[in-house]
Formats: C-alpha cells, structure tokens, sequence
C-alpha cells in the first residue's frame, strides 16, 4: 500500500528507455541433446563445448529473435553438484560472453536441489534428509523421480537443514558473482539480456522425491508414495508432533527459498531479475497425488525477494485462465510479475501451439515462458513456426519497467527517472531498512513515499549515514504492475582528526616532559644538534 506525502521536485535530465521485453525462452536440455544431431550438445563439464553450434541451431530453426517488445531466449541449466563444479562455473562464464556478443537473452537456473550427487556429506547424514516420521530413525536413504519413466535418485534433501543451506550458499557465492559482474557491465541498451535467474528448479517437498513405503519400488510412482517433510517441519521448528499439512509444507518451501533468494539479492543480483521455480499441487490435473499425504500448493512459489514461477505442463500451458487456483494465487501478488518457469503445450499442431503462447503470455503480467525442452521441439516445424510468429507479436498490453537512475552527493540522493509504455502511475518509494512483500513493495517505506506522481525526478537531502532502498512501481494496462528496485548508500562523514599540540621540553614526542627527554637533548646537544637554551627549555618544563 503506498501513502501520499506532500514532497519538493527538481527536474533532472532522464535516461533513455531500454528495451524491456517478455520473453519466450527455450530451455537447452543440460544433461543429453536429440540423438539425430549431438553437435548442438552443450556439456557443462566441458567449457569449450559452449559456442555457436546451439546458439545458431536454435535461431536459425525458430527464424527470428523477437522485438523491443517480446524476445526469443534461451534457458539454461547448471547443476552443479554433479560433474565438475569448477568447470560449470567457466562454462557460465563462457555462456554470459557469447549473450553478451551475439545478443541473446538467457534466463539462468542455478541448480542444487535437484541433483545433489557429488554431495555425499551431505546426503549421507540423515540430518539433511527427510524422514517419513518425527524421529531421525526414519531417515531415508534414497527417492524416485518420474519424469516419463520411474528412476532411483538421491534422498530429498531436508530444505531446513542449516547444513544444506549453507552448502547451497557457498556455491551460489561462487556462481552468482560472475553474473553479477557481467550484469553490471552491460550497458542499459542491453541489460535485458538478463532475462533472469531461479535457484532451483521445481522445489518441493517428495513430488520430485517420492518415497515407497518402507524403501520398495511398487511402481506405482507418485500415488503409491508415503509423507515426507517431517525433517524439514521438525528442523524448522514448525512443529515436532501431529500431521503435516499443506501450509507446513508451503512454509518450509518459503523459508529455503527466501534464503537463498536473499542471498542472490544481497550480492547484486536485482529483486526483479530472481524468480522462484516450483511444482505445486493444484495446476497439474494429471498427476495423481495419494490420499492423506500433503505437498506444496501453488502459494509455496510467493516469497519476499522473488517473483513466482512453476512448472506447467498440458492444458494449464494451453488454458491458464481456466484454473482457478493460479488466478488465486496471483491475485495476492499486487499485479506484479511472475513466470512459467518450465512450459509445454501438449498441442500437436501450429493452432494448438499459437494458441497457447498467446494464452499464457497473455495472462496477467507473465513475464516469461521457459519452453522445456528444445531438444524435444527443434524438430517440429509447427511449434517452430508458431513461435517465430508470436515472436514477433506486440504483447496484448504490456507494461514497460520504469527505469530509475538513483544519484548521491553527500547526504543528499537524487532519482530520476523516464516511463515506460503504458506506466500510467509511478509510485516512488524509499526505506532506510531492508526488506520486501510479496509483491515487490517495500515493508517499511519510511524515508520517501509518492502516489502517483508525475513528476519524473525527485531529490531528498539531510540524509542520515546507512543503507537505503528504493523501488519505482508503474501500473498500467488494468492489471500489471512492473517494479524497479535499487540501494544507495549515504556515507558517514569522516572523524576529524585531532590537531597534536606540542609540549614545550617533550623532547621524544610522548606528550610527557620527564628525565627521558633530557637524555634525548644531551644526545642531540654532544653532537651539535641541541643548544643549552634547549636544556633551558627542557628544565623549565620539567621542574613546573
């Protein structure tokens, strides 16, 4: 909610707007390629292998790159606890340079929680794991995964575990910072080539690791599956006795989630560049979930420094404004972002696939589709076709992220600002402490609050030493809201230093005349440096 404050305006020159468009991203499968044509394979273990053969591959078969308005990307996965972690981290490296040169947008998943095999410290101490009950004795030892055929994976991991957390901290204090980096150094005219980064994809609790009743495949998959979570609520210090629900298992999700969210925000990376990927029970109606046995809900996504996004698959992909669920879900948002982190239509045809596109990037303020996976598309000229064409479609109203300018001389800050399309109400906020809703809005907007203002620069002086942060919200086209968030600093103003006042007769600097600085004069005086004057000086004081 913003409150309206009587405030003094300066004009200052503006910025030109950049581009600031949706996007329609194919995501590149990150552990195979299509068995027709492996030349486009990129293999993260392999730093060289990350050049143009994919790059060209896609563009070349889709036939456009977009416009202003809506571009073609391409996601990209990083599991990094398996293969060579090192060799990931130069693989980014060398993704964010071809971006850079050739132009193509990227949305970035830094992935831990999915594959976690290089970390049997962790995965080996049943703290770190989920149980299917309240004591640490039901640890388990290993999961399933579906995704088309049943397969064994490593345990799910307890999402509360401290251990865990850190461990995925560590490793994203090593990957986001060359993210960061490259961000930083692109020019406005290309920063939307950051279309975004999740970390982790598809996050939940024992959907994408079930677990069989006492550790026995009955092939039944998902439906056949027992309750997970109690390490996670346990650990959480949510409860530690009853039954689990849906909103324990949501809390769980929000808090891991929010954690390393805030991390990614801390090092640079901008509130309204991360994006949470999640499951979520509700917009999936051919899955099969047990009776009984809770999991996350669409609202597991919402959390403080992200924008939501989840995986859909079928007719949600085609129809989004038939469930009901999600349009309840995103009416707590405030009209903000979200996305459709992982997206197929199971449409075999050009209609069927136009379709969908439209539908869901059509949908209230959906920022992104993330088309899974390209591998299974390259060789479909119907879909192919239908993006090229929805490419280069204008959104049906799309609403432009204002871009703020944020400028400091002293204690006084400056912003300034120009409007995107359709921002047909700014709100300028400012904060002297951390923090954000789920919609994007600060918590405590206690240093600036403007409604609808049309002005487009604003100056504050007297500011206090500390941190600030700053978001400028535009609304438009009846139901979006886009946000531009920043953080300045005011610096403290530097100690002044003390002049030194000299002692008469303090011959050894010390600030006390005593018999150790007339040992001082004698020596300068034996070797011609001191006069008996000096002595005077030195026994005046000293004798006072």
């Amino acid at each position: 909610m913003f409150c309206v404050l009587s405030l003094k305006f300066e004009v200052f020159p503006v910025f030109a707007q950049v581009p600031d468009p949706q996007y329609i991203f194919v995501r590149k499968d990150p552990m195979g390629c299509n068995p027709s044509d492996c030349n486009q394979l990129w293999n993260m273990d392999n730093p060289n292998q990350i050049n143009l053969n994919a790059i060209n591959d896609i563009y070349s078969k889709i036939g456009t790159k977009g416009t202003n308005s809506r571009k073609v990307g391409i996601g990209v996965v990083f599991n990094y606890w398996i293969g060579d972690f090192e060799k990931h981290k130069q693989s980014l490296a060398a993704l964010l340079v071809y971006s850079k040169v050739h132009n193509f947008p990227v949305f970035i998943n830094l992935e831990g929680l999915g594959w976690w095999n290089n970390r049997s410290d962790l995965y080996n101490n049943p703290n770190n794991v989920e149980w299917t009950c309240w004591d640490v004795s039901c640890a388990i030892k290993k999961s399933w995964r579906n995704w088309g055929s049943e397969f064994e994976v490593k345990p799910q991991p307890n999402l509360a575990s401290p251990a865990l957390i850190q461990a995925t901290k560590d490793a994203l204090n090593q990957f986001i910072p060359i993210i960061v980096n490259w961000y930083k150094d692109l020019p406005n005219e290309k920063q939307y080539l950051l279309g975004g980064i999740s970390l982790g994809g598809e996050v939940d609790i024992g959907a994408n690791y079930y677990y069989y009743p006492g550790g026995v495949s009955n092939d039944t998959g998902l439906v056949g599956s027992v309750q997970l979570g109690y390490a996670a609520v346990k650990t959480a210090g949510i409860k530690s006795s009853g039954t689990i629900t849906e909103s324990d298992i949501n809390e769980v999700v929000k808090r891991y989630q929010t954690a390393l969210n805030k991390t990614a925000y801390d090092l640079g990376i901008p509130r309204n560049k991360i994006y949470n990927h999640n499951g979520g029970k509700g917009a999936a109606p051919f899955m099969v979930y047990p009776p009984g046995v809770a999991f996350e809900t669409l609202g597991g996504s919402l959390n403080n420094y992200a924008h939501p996004g989840w995986s859909f698959y079928g007719d949600v992909a085609t129809n989004p404004q038939n469930y009901p669920v999600l349009n309840d879900v995103l009416n707590q948002l405030g009209n903000t972002e979200w996305s459709s982190a992982e997206w197929l239509t199971w449409a075999s045809d050009y209609t069927g696939w136009a379709t969908a596109l439209r539908n869901s990037l059509n949908y209230r303020n959906n920022r992104f589709i993330n088309v899974a996976n390209w591998e299974g598309i390259r060789d479909k000229p119907y879909a192919l076709q239908a993006i090229r064409d929805v490419a280069n479609e204008a959104p049906a109203c799309w609403v432009e992220t204002p871009q703020l300018n944020i400028t400091v001389n002293g204690t006084t800050a400056t912003f300034s600002w120009i409007k995107g399309a359709n921002n047909n109400a700014i709100h300028l906020n400012v904060s002297n402490t951390e923090g954000f809703t789920v919609s994007g809005t600060l918590q405590n907007p206690n240093v600036i609050v403007e409604n609808n203002t049309t002005q487009t620069s604003y100056t504050k002086s007297g500011l206090g030493a500390g941190k600030y942060y700053a978001i400028l919200a535009a609304d438009g086209c009846g139901n979006q809201r886009k946000i531009s968030d920043g953080r300045f600093v005011i610096a403290a103003p530097p100690t002044a230093i003390p002049t030194k006042i000299k002692i008469i007769g303090d011959y050894d600097g010390n600030n006390i005349v005593n018999l150790a600085d007339f040992g001082v004069w004698k020596t300068k005086y034996l070797s011609g440096n001191a006069t008996l004057v000096d002595f005077g000086v030195w026994k005046k004081a000293y004798l006072q």
